[in-house]
Parts: structure tokens; C-alpha cells; sequence
């Protein structure tokens, strides 16, 4: 993980690093180690301090975004549920700050690096605020993942894995 951040430390259009692949199906290509998406994940990412600088909390100064069109199109680019768990959010029927950084992202035209393989595992804890029982989508074979991946040349999402992943 330290190697990525310090790799895209200076490129401000990467925001976050995702230990995790957002649906692993997204792309089956073994020649691929990481592509570049809309969203962070969840679970396991990292980012630098001058990007979550940038986060969004305050639903009062962006509300009519939210049903701005063009707005809700670039935004749901990182999934067809951003926009509805953004609204949970901001009216205090979920609580989480992945929606709100997710949305921060989107708004601010970044991406984040995700592997194709995992490399982080899932840990629940009965304590927890979100998670708290094992969920078996999220335990990830770590030893499938490239111990020296390679990172896209671009900072653009491809455009069909952009969509396959929008729909996912």
C-alpha cells in the first residue's frame, strides 16, 4: 500500500487506493492488476491528506446537487446507487462516510486505484458500527494478488470497464 500512495502521491486526480476489487467480476483479465474506477471501496482503501481535505460532510452546502442531473450521471458513473445512498445519507437513514467521500470523488472528477485480487481480507467484529458478521463476498484469496502489480498509464477509466462497472 505505501509503495501505490507514494507512487500517485503527486497525481491529484487519483484520490484514493482501494485494497479491495469492487466486484470481482467486473473484469476476469489476468493480464490486468489494477484499473482505474469512480469509487472507493468501502472496506479497505487509503488517500493522501490534501485529497480528504476535499471531503464533502456538510449535505447543506451541496443539497441541490443531489438532484441535478448532470450531477447524478457523473456520480452514479461509481454505481446506479450512488445517488439513492447519497439521499439515505443526507436525510439520516444510513451512517457512513464512504457515500459521502464516494460522492467527494465523483465531484471532484477523481478515481481510485482498485485491484483486480485482494489485498486485504475481511475482519468483522460484533462490536462494529456497520459490519458485524461475516459476509462471505469480502474474504478474498490474498495470495492471488501480484506482489508487484502494475498500475494503468493513464489516470482515465477505460470507458467499458467504466460502464461495466457503473451497471455492476
Amino acid at each position: 500500500m505505501n509503495d501505490v500512495l507514494a507512487h500517485y502521491e503527486t497525481n491529484s486526480k487519483v484520490y484514493c487506493i482501494n485494497g479491495m476489487p469492487l466486484g470481482s467480476q467486473v473484469t476476469d483479465s489476468e493480464a490486468i492488476d489494477t484499473n482505474l474506477l469512480s469509487r472507493n471501496a468501502s472496506h479497505d482503501w487509503a488517500t493522501w491528506a490534501d485529497r480528504w481535505r476535499k471531503a464533502i460532510w456538510d449535505p447543506a452546502t451541496h443539497g441541490f446537487e443531489i438532484l441535478d442531473l448532470r450531477n447524478q450521471l457523473r456520480r452514479n458513473r461509481g454505481g446506479n446507487d450512488m445517488t439513492h445512498m447519497l439521499r439515505l445519507q443526507f436525510n439520516g437513514r444510513i451512517d457512513t462516510r464512504d457515500i459521502q467521500w464516494s460522492y467527494t470523488i465523483s465531484k471532484n472528477d477523481g478515481v481510485c486505484l482498485t485491484p483486480r485480487c485482494s489485498y486485504v481480507t475481511h475482519q468483522t467484529s460484533s462490536e462494529g458500527t456497520n459490519l458485524k458478521t461475516y459476509i462471505p463476498a469480502f474474504d478474498h484469496h490474498l495470495a492471488l494478488a501480484n506482489k508487484s502489480p502494475r498500475y494503468p498509464d493513464t489516470t482515465e477509466i477505460d470507458p467499458v470497464l467504466g460502464r461495466k462497472f457503473a451497471t455492476f
